[in-house]
């Protein structure tokens, strides 16, 4: 049986809006097993992105628990989230976020200076995911020369630099069109297995969903197996 990495117990966010209160996640429940692929489907608004912001630690639930191997996220530090953050989630998101003045190589090695490590491993690494992830001959170029699909490539690098365990991924392929979506879709899968991830990701697009071991659909503050 595989162990549970993610159990999500009662979970409830809610938001105060011109002095009324929206209730996003209503007492949502589930798990996420080690090295699963999950994707969280459901329209704009829904609270995809707010369901991974607090299984992320960059939130904190109104009602109930978010536990990683049992231990409740709520219940930790901010100097244990940051940790938990930074050694074991590697993060993706639509918008690339990546600096305009640093190269290629750079940007991928950002999260490991962060970590104090030193430069010669940082960038070893830093390298070796350049060419896993097909950017060889790209380290030394700035984001403004880089394609949608290339940036999004130097995105994911970035994420995996630390070493994480869990991938989270928010629309990571929503500003790309079909060919570059197939490719990050492919390379999520690809990098999956080379690193033993768990892969957690929120879409819209259910030719991106489609390939993750187990898809659910956020509806009306609950999750629904699709």
């Amino acid at each position: 049986m595989s162990e549970i990495i993610y159990e999500i117990k009662n979970l409830v966010k809610s938001y105060s809006i011109e002095s009324q209160i929206l209730q996003v996640l209503k007492g949502l429940n589930f798990t996420v097993s080690k090295g699963s692929s999950v994707c969280i489907m459901g329209p704009s608004g829904s609270g995809k992105s707010t369901l991974l912001n607090l299984m992320g630690a960059l939130d904190q639930p109104a009602e109930g628990q978010v536990l990683y191997y049992g231990r409740n996220i709520s219940d930790w530090t901010e100097d244990q989230r940051a940790f938990f953050r930074r050694d074991k989630l590697g993060f993706v998101f639509q918008s690339h976020y990546l600096l305009k003045e640093f190269t290629v190589l750079e940007n991928i090695s950002l999260p490991a200076y962060i970590s104090k490590k030193s430069k010669k491993k940082i960038l070893e690494k830093a390298q070796f995911l350049s060419e896993s992830l097909g950017l060889k001959e790209r380290i030394q170029h700035y984001p403004s020369q880089l394609s949608g699909g290339e940036s999004q490539r130097v995105a994911v690098a970035r994420a995996l630099m630390n070493e994480p365990e869990i991938l989270l991924a928010d629309e990571p392929v929503g500003n790309l069109d079909r060919k570059n979506g197939m490719i990050i879709r492919d390379l999520f899968f690809e990098l999956q297995e080379k690193f033993r991830l768990t892969l957690v990701a929120v879409s819209h697009d259910s030719f991106f969903a489609s390939a993750f071991s187990k898809i659910v659909k956020l509806e009306d503050g609950q999750l629904k197996d699709l």
